[in-house]
């Protein structure tokens, strides 16, 4: 398939997204077809705010770090807003029924 057939097949699906809720054709809302081809647009997103903010008042975290540990970005979180780290790596567990990570909320130290 050429680019062009790409985008027209993308398109055509993302087309549906302005059916009614619950018609059977509906598809994930979303209308940015060309962005899911090009990429993120993260760095746009990024130069705008550091229009407004420094380097070191952002914070960056990776979502397979989050998905996988999400105690040691939590952790991070905490770090980098200067607050007690009171969730971390210890309050989660790996569920196997789902199949991802899962917070232990009963063992949180929180008052």
């Amino acid at each position: 398939m050429t680019d062009d057939e790409i985008r027209s097949a993308v398109r055509m699906y993302f087309s549906r997204v302005d059916l009614m809720a619950g018609s059977p054709g509906r598809v994930y809302p979303l209308k940015i077809p060309d962005a899911v081809l090009t990429g993120s647009l993260y760095s746009t997103h990024i130069n705008t705010y550091l229009h407004y903010f420094t380097q070191d008042q952002m914070l960056y975290l990776d979502a397979t770090e989050l998905i996988e540990n999400p105690g040691m970005s939590l952790r991070r979180v905490a770090d980098f807003a200067g607050v007690p780290q009171l969730i971390t790596e210890e309050n989660f567990y790996f569920d196997e029924e789902k199949g991802t990570q899962a917070c232990n909320y009963s063992n949180l130290d929180v008052q």
